[in-house]
């Protein structure tokens, strides 16, 4: 990834057809160094080969590159696949998509809906933001899951659910994941403004004390003066 986008910034859609590129150069390249008999082309455009050897055998019935697999006789579909993929559980996702209703006047951008289409959601989950909405409801969730009971995980997934019906394209879904993730900085948030609250009265107390340190000082050398 490194070597191909190096520090550049890319768009979703840009860098998804960009490590498409890149993996199909990969394997025409351990092809060569792995398969036996594997033409030893000088390009990576391999549905030209495709084209080339389905015309000539249309026209002399002769396959010009007999240990040549075509890509679109490779029909058998699997599970497997590259680019961008849903984290959330099957049955989460479906839960997602039937539980998610957009505002009729909501317009993804570009790069959100691209990410939403690969996925297969009405609305790709994001981790949690930095929006006064997002903010605000977390520790209300967070509450209404813990007063629920059960383990971490269990609390989790169920934010998750819990968050569908504020989704509105800035709340949007979250996987558990996110939520896990999303607590140790609330959680660390939260230590930090109690220690702030605790400390307030003693640095307070500190900065009075040396404006009067600072009021002396300032006396005595006017005296001496």
């Amino acid at each position: 990834m490194s070597n191909t986008a190096g520090k550049r910034s890319l768009g979703l859609e840009y860098a998804d057809h960009l490590f498409a590129e890149r993996r199909h150069r990969s394997t025409i390249q351990a092809s060569k160094k792995n398969r036996l008999g594997f033409p030893l082309i000088e390009h990576y455009d391999t549905w030209l080969i495709d084209i080339l050897q389905d015309r000539v055998e249309e026209k002399h019935n002769i396959l010009l590159y007999p240990s040549w697999i075509n890509a679109s006789a490779l029909t058998l579909r699997t599970k497997e696949k590259f680019g961008f993929v849903s984290l959330a559980s099957s049955e989460l996702q479906q839960i997602i998509n039937d539980r998610v209703q957009l505002p009729d006047n909501f317009r993804m951008t570009a790069s959100l809906k691209y990410l939403s289409e690969q996925t297969g959601y009405k609305i790709a989950q994001q981790p949690w933001g930095k929006s006064k909405e997002e903010q605000e409801l977390y520790p209300k969730l967070l509450l209404q899951e813990q007063q629920n009971g059960g383990t971490i995980e269990d609390q989790n997934l169920r934010i998750s659910i819990a968050i569908l019906p504020f989704v509105n394209g800035v709340v949007t879904p979250k996987i558990p994941v996110y939520n896990r993730l999303y607590a140790n900085k609330f959680s660390k948030r939260q230590r930090i403004t109690a220690s702030q609250k605790e400390m307030k009265a003693k640095v307070n107390a500190l900065a009075g004390i040396n404006m009067i340190d600072f009021e002396v000082d300032t006396e005595q050398a006017q005296s001496e003066k």
